[in-house]
């Protein structure tokens, strides 16, 4: 039998809540008061622990494994390796989960090749953590080292279309024709540099078996399903043999969506040595998998005079693995955000030694919106228009590029409330005008766009006999408010007070659930849980038609009662409740007299394809800040954030406002922070802790204001919701940039903004890049200096040897 732990539920006394309320999160005080258990904290006895080794080189082979002296230490069980370890697929089918790229995953331990620097080479398991950790070091890796590549900026001129024909929209009309013939034109690039999730749990599976032989993993994961098929069909077991569970997440942003090597390494070594196995990465470890990538881009726009758009092309490099073709959405937005008749796209490939790229936290968005809301800003300024007029001007009321109208689109009000409420009517139109005592003052803003998702899901209810719902699906919560928010839609449709509702999550042998990314959970699984609802309320009707003294025995249709404070009730014409007095069934009575059992319904959500065909649906933003920059310390300073975001109905709007704070945060990083620094003369990632790569303190985090403009969407889901997760830290890091130009004249197009670069002449380019960027804009296929030529299965010249210490 599989132990569970208790279920989160909500504060007694919370009594009824209706969607739009704010709700403290039901799972706070477990978190808090440390009874929440994440994938690292279940132990059993006899439990072993596991250390990952990586390899210190990009490319190559391993040609040998000294591992004697870590056996030697006391409490070592055993060494994993390549060499030595259970038998492997080597099928890329067996590896491939529901988020794979196109190409082959990479299959941990399965081969001697080295594909990355700190690829996992070996596994130390030892009766104690710290037995392990401290034999890891002990073990010698020696290798032929292969040329390798890590620069994309060197290597522009290698890009590839993606595999698979994926790729963006075809062309509008003619940009290239409308571009030159048009009076004002921009003509700009970009880069961002890598980033990773960091999130506060680290990975980590804990490996364990059931008496019965089944075997139970506790994963850090964004889907338990997903995980649990790939072990299934890379360790040969059925599904109903394997159990991954993963009730709480401590953050993901997308570093959960794939399974990582850990979870691979935890269950071979278990089913090697028949124990329980836990292995957890280390934070340097954290950064030798998924990443946000490396980006160049180019955006010219072209428009006339009263600022009409005649042109918009959008060309992005990005980088990817050489196993895998990763490939974000980063160009689209730009034929989906204004009205124009020309547009082009293009989005192109590089491959690299290193780990294939990942989702993360707005995949494609962040970069794609950042460039065109940048350039955008550079036309308005160009024009001598306000920068919120011009894109008013070109507002879209379709979507360009289908014609299809948007399910909901409250954009408009967005930019109103958001100016409005940040007192937009007052900004200087020229640069330079606003200072306070040593500092520049600059006020800029920036558009957000996200898709509006919704995918398949099931979920079960149980109504108890003494009033209690449970729910339950395979879903996960990974730090954004998943409990609550499903468990408000299920209070309000029930009519029950919230701590009455609980809901069962993080379990693959639960009903199915899609992985928890693209900001799509709550609109999924929110519908999910209305559907069941009404399943459980029409169950109830039947029952109540039937009942001795019901005041339901006449009703000829389950859509004429309502539920409300734990009762059936008769509807009323605006579609509330009705009073007691006149008619009810406590529900407790309805149970007790249908035999004192429990009632059960079960739902399965399939969206809406005909309106996926007939309707454009997305989440949009207007971002506003106001930015102090000490140009002689190169210091930047966001100062006031105004958020405006249209989302569909709100379901819990305290969780809701502190996603897009974190979402606007995570902005403030992207643009004056955050970067993972390569050096490439060792292919590896340098700065690879918390102590060097920046991210914002609270000294960084001003004023944030969050409003959400009223939208009801009930074609993207049945409770009207779109989702906040995404659509927060979209826009701002271009917000910053155009303040940052208000205030001091310049454009700095490479993100991060740090201060090296805002006291640098020019736009932040560093001079080597610069030249590379000139050439691209004269359409040359030359990089950076002369490249090391692509490695994919060359070996180094002069066959060296390198050792791992």
């Amino acid at each position: 039998m599989i132990l569970r732990e208790a279920l989160p539920v909500a504060e007694p006394g919370t009594g009824p809540v209706k969607i739009g309320d704010e709700v403290d999160r039901i799972d706070g005080r477990a978190k808090v008061t440390g009874r929440a258990r994440y994938a690292a904290e279940h132990t059993r006895p006899g439990m072993l622990f596991g250390v990952v080794v990586n390899s210190t080189v990009a490319r190559g082979r391993l040609l040998a494994l000294d591992i004697e002296d870590a056996l030697a230490v006391p409490g070592v069980v055993d060494v994993l390796w390549h060499g030595h370890r259970p038998d492997l697929p080597r099928q890329d089918d067996c590896y491939r989960d529901e988020d794979s790229p196109s190409g082959s995953p990479f299959k941990p331990l399965l081969g001697d090749e080295v594909f990355f620097n700190g690829q996992p080479i070996a596994l130390v398991v030892a009766e104690s953590f710290e037995a392990a950790r401290w034999a890891s070091s002990l073990v010698r890796a020696e290798y032929r080292e292969s040329l390798y590549e890590t620069d994309l900026l060197s290597n522009l001129g290698d890009a590839h279309e993606p595999a698979g024909g994926d790729g963006p929209p075809g062309p509008i009309g003619d940009a290239d024709a409308a571009f030159d013939a048009a009076p004002i034109q921009v003509d700009v690039q970009f880069h961002q540099g890598v980033e990773h999730h960091n999130p506060l749990e680290m990975h980590a599976s804990t490996v364990h078996f059931e008496r019965d032989g089944k075997v139970v993993i506790h994963d850090k994961t964004q889907g338990p399903i997903n995980s649990r098929d790939v072990v299934c069909r890379v360790f040969g077991f059925e599904p109903h043999e394997v159990v991954v569970r993963n009730p709480y997440v401590g953050g993901a942003f997308g570093s959960g969506l794939r399974p990582q090597y850990q979870l691979y390494l935890a269950v071979m070594a278990a089913l090697h040595l028949r124990r329980p196995v836990r292995v957890v990465l280390t934070r340097q470890q954290m950064f030798t998998f998924g990443h946000r990538p490396q980006a160049w881009q180019r955006v010219k726009l072209a428009a006339d005079r009263d600022g009409t758009l005649r042109a918009i092309v959008h060309e992005a490099i990005e980088e990817t693995s050489r196993l895998e073709d990763f490939q974000e959405t980063v160009v689209d937005w730009s034929a989906r955000l204004y009205r124009c008749d020309n547009i082009r796209l293009r989005q192109r490939l590089v491959d690299l030694d290193r780990y294939t790229p990942l989702d993360m936290r707005a995949p494609g968005a962040t970069h794609g919106l950042f460039a065109l809301e940048v350039a955008m800003d550079e036309l308005a300024h160009e024009l001598g228009l306000d920068p919120l007029a011009l894109r008013l001007k070109n507002y879209a009321e379709r979507d360009p590029t289908s014609g299809k109208p948007f399910s909901s689109k409250a954009l408009r009000e967005c930019y109103e409330q958001g100016a409005e409420r940040f007192g937009w009517s007052r900004r200087p139109p020229q640069p330079r005008a606003l200072r306070e005592g040593d500092e520049l003052v600059g006020w800029g803003m920036a558009t957000g766009m996200w898709e509006a998702m919704q995918d398949s899901a099931q979920v079960s209810a149980t109504l108890h006999p003494d009033g209690r719902l449970e729910l339950a699906s395979a879903a996960s919560d990974i730090g954004t408010g998943t409990y609550t928010a499903l468990c408000m839609v299920a209070a309000e449709a029930m009519g029950l007070p919230l701590e009455q509702v609980t809901f069962r999550l993080g379990d693959s042998s639960l009903p199915q659930a899609p992985l928890e990314g693209g900001s799509s959970h709550v609109a999924t699984l929110g519908s999910a849980v209305a559907g069941v609802c009404d399943e459980l309320r029409r169950k109830l009707w039947s029952m109540a038609r039937t009942m001795r003294s019901s005041p339901f025995r006449s009703s000829h249709r389950s859509t004429e009662v309502a539920f409300a404070e734990e009762q059936m009730r008769w509807r009323q014409a605006d579609g509330g409740a009705a009073e007691a007095g006149q008619g009810a069934v406590a529900l407790t009575d309805l149970l007790a007299w249908n035999g004192g059992g429990p009632v059960q319904a079960r739902f399965e959500l399939k969206p809406d394809q005909k309106a996926k065909d007939k309707f454009a649906r997305a989440t949009h933003s207007a971002v506003f800040c106001e930015v102090r920059v000490d140009e002689d310390f190169g210091r930047v300073r966001v100062t006031r954030v105004v958020s405006a975001v249209a989302a569909g109905r709100i379901v819990n709007a305290k969780a809701a406002r502190s996603q897009v704070v974190g979402g606007v945060v995570w902005g403030i990083s992207q643009a004056l922070h955050e970067e993972t620094h390569t050096d490439h003369r060792l292919g590896r990632f340098m700065n690879h802790n918390l102590a060097e790569y920046h991210v914002p303190v609270n000294a960084d985090v001003h004023d944030i204001d969050v409003l959400f403009v009223q939208e009801d969407d009930r074609v993207v889901s049945r409770i009207g919701a779109k989702g906040v997760g995404e659509i927060g830290i979209l826009g701002v890091a271009a917000a910053i940039s155009n303040a940052i130009f208000h205030a001091t004249g310049r454009r700095l197009r490479t993100t991060p903004m740090s201060p090296d670069k805002v006291m640098a002449p020019g736009d932040g380019w560093a001079a080597g890049d610069a030249a590379v960027f000139r050439s691209m804009r004269a359409g040359s296929a030359a990089g950076r200096g002369s490249p090391v030529r692509s490695p994919r299965t060359e070996e180094a010249a002069d066959g060296r040897m390198a050792r791992q210490t």
